[in-house]
């Protein structure tokens, strides 16, 4: 067994953003990510492992260094550049960006951004826990278990920061929230010996506030009526919905139970058309970054007359992007989705057509080639190797990369470029604010010696 590295103190003069938080540098050039430290920030670390570090003193402050308004920031894993202004995350943003495409030799547009910073997030996820965070080790030593609501502190999933307020969320949402922080649900359940009712709480926001209150089987409906009594007060509220989970894993799914309230769809309106999704269905977390996001693609797409929305969910995408094409096609390999698609494109009179079925099955059956565009939109791990390998050979004019994850597209890149393609565009959105996350969009057009 080799010897474990021992951790030293360190100072650092920080510098850049990273994909998962600030990092700077010593006198000797080593490089370090420190939670709370701030670009300009000249800081004393205890480092660990794996060029992560713990923050030990700030010796001198950077003189960008604003207060953070939440005061939940750096306790509950959610923002981590509240103390960096929305202009300087923006800068940092690209420059990371940039840093990452260092070998690309096409056009990088500059970073756009939504105005507002906070206040954006359409969707919420909080957590019931019985151990609750402490920043002082003392309390943390002494403390009971108990039933708190809220998110989990950062890299640490055993334990809760009990939310009072969250200033990332849409208003709507941030009032549910501090509402059932007043007289949380209790008993929550405890992950080590998998027992009590309460797991998770999410708040989704689209043409009204739909709750999905998710608890184990051991709930009583007495008791999820009572929290619904709660949220009757929100004045927009669209629905209620309570879901039963029983899995081991610590994740806000489970089958829904009933409908207490209203419905259990969103209304979102995208470019323009207005649509509907499942509460479980994916949609863009920034309303103003999604409308931000929407043009780059429009702009990616070019002149095509054909729209190839390939892993179309609900049809979102190429439904809101329908006017700028003669023709849409969309497939997904969840048939309700795609009923959902119909449903959404016969609402907003789009004439188009859509398949269930896998994309690489399905993509023979329909028209391509000449004069389409290929749309992907992958989760945020990119695109499976074999379906990467499929795309860097199919026949069409451009194809569009849509990523939250720019590493994802840096890496498929490659493969794509081995194929047909050449990345020739890359836009940047700013969809996540307070955050390191940045989407990307990638254009690809059929490589010259291909023609």
């Amino acid at each position: 067994m080799g010897r474990r590295r021992r951790q030293k103190k360190a100072i650092l003069t920080m510098d850049r953003l990273e994909f998962k938080g600030i990092s700077g540098v010593t006198e000797d050039g080593q490089r370090w990510m420190a939670k709370g430290a701030c670009v300009g920030d000249v800081v004393e670390v205890q480092t660990k492992r794996k060029g992560k570090a713990t923050l030990l003193d700030i010796l001198e402050q950077s003189k960008n260094r604003i207060e953070a308004s939440c005061p939940h920031f750096l306790t509950c894993g959610g923002c981590q550049l509240q103390h960096t202004t929305p202009d300087d995350q923006r800068r940092l943003k690209e420059d990371m960006i940039r840093r990452l495409f260092a070998d690309f030799d096409g056009t990088i547009h500059p970073l756009r951004a939504p105005e507002e910073t906070l206040r954006y997030r359409n969707k919420m996820e909080l957590s019931f826990g019985t151990r609750r965070f402490y920043a002082d080790p003392e309390a943390a030593k002494n403390a009971e278990p108990g039933s708190y609501l809220g998110m989990h502190p950062w890299q640490w999933h055993s334990k809760i920061v009990p939310l009072s307020q969250c200033h990332l969320a849409h208003p709507s949402i941030d009032a549910a929230i501090r509402l059932l922080a007043q007289h949380p649900p209790t008993p929550a359940w405890n992950t080590y010996d998998q027992s009590g009712v309460w797991r998770h709480i999410v708040f989704r926001y689209g043409g009204g506030l739909v709750v999905n209150l998710i608890t184990s089987s051991a709930a009583e409906r007495s008791d999820v009526l009572t929290v619904l009594e709660q949220l009757k007060s929100l004045p927009d509220l669209r629905g209620v919905l309570w879901t039963i989970n029983d899995g081991l894993a610590e994740v806000a799914t489970g089958t829904l139970q009933e409908i207490l309230l209203g419905t259990d769809t969103l209304e979102i309106s995208f470019g323009g058309k207005i649509m509907e999704i499942p509460h479980t269905g994916f949609a863009q977390v920034n309303d103003d970054g999604a409308a931000i996001l929407l043009d780059c693609i429009r702009e990616a797409c070019g002149e095509s007359q054909r729209l190839l929305d390939l892993y179309c969910g609900s049809g979102t995408i190429g439904i809101a992007l329908s006017d700028h094409f003669e023709e849409v096609i969309g497939i997904e390999i969840q048939p309700e989705a795609i009923q959902r698609a119909k449903r959404n494109a016969e609402r907003n009179q789009v004439q188009g057509q859509w398949f269930a079925g896998k994309v690489e099955e399905t993509l023979s059956e329909v028209q391509a080639g000449s004069g389409s565009t290929i749309l992907l939109d992958p989760p945020r791990e990119g695109l499976h190797p074999k379906a990467c390998q499929f795309f860097a050979t199919q026949d069409a004019d451009c194809l569009v990369y849509v990523a939250c994850n720019p590493k994802s597209l840096e890496r498929d890149r490659t493969v794509l470029e081995s194929g047909h393609w050449t990345m020739t565009d890359l836009w940047m959105v700013d969809m996540f604010p307070q955050t390191p996350h940045v989407e990307c969009v990638g254009k690809f057009i059929r490589s010259p010696q291909q023609d």
